[in-house]
């Protein structure tokens, strides 16, 4: 008696997870995912990065880290020098790190008036340029958890807001 309960119990759980299994395998992937990718072609959607798997992840676009980038610059320039606001400081370096970061996805304004063979190096100097501000910034944040607040600004001047109107220029930014 006991093994034919057994085999019961087994097949009241196994038959609808079975069903469940083939039925979701047999499901259409236009009806997995009801937003497909541009054209169908397995690219990334505007402001996506691949995710570990490859599969996307939403993050925001180029334009919107920049004026994420502009604001909490605005907000460390304004905090910086005052170590009774080093978590406000703190804080906003970090998002700056975050869109820097996100904005290495991106490609720069100024890339579709290049040739095509100039493109791919265009691109990796904006990388590149996203890195040092990153590296930049990072050093800055030292500083600013150092207490070392009056270097902090003057580095936060001389590398990160002094780079923006070149990196601007370079790769078309604001006007």
């Amino acid at each position: 008696m006991h093994r034919q309960a057994l085999r019961v119990l087994t097949f009241a759980l196994v038959l609808p997870l079975s069903g469940w299994f083939v039925a979701s395998a047999m499901t259409p992937v236009s009806m997995q995912d009801p937003t497909p990718t541009p054209e169908g072609r397995g690219e990334p959607r505007d402001g996506e990065r691949p995710g570990p798997r490859g599969e996307g992840r939403r993050g925001p676009s180029l334009g919107r880290s920049m004026e994420m980038m502009q604001a909490e610059s605005e907000r460390v320039a304004g905090s910086i020098a005052d170590p009774a606001q080093n978590e406000v400081t703190l804080q906003a370096l970090g998002r700056i790190i975050g869109a820097l970061g996100a904005s290495q996805s991106g490609e720069p304004k100024n890339m579709s008036k290049l040739a095509p063979d100039a493109q791919v190096a265009h691109k990796l100097a904006f990388r590149r340029a996203l890195t040092v501000l990153v590296r930049d910034v990072a050093e800055v944040e030292l500083l600013v958890i150092d207490g070392k607040n009056a270097d902090a600004e003057a580095m936060f001047k001389a590398k990160f807001l002094a780079m923006a109107d070149a990196n601007h220029e370079k790769f078309g930014g604001e006007d």
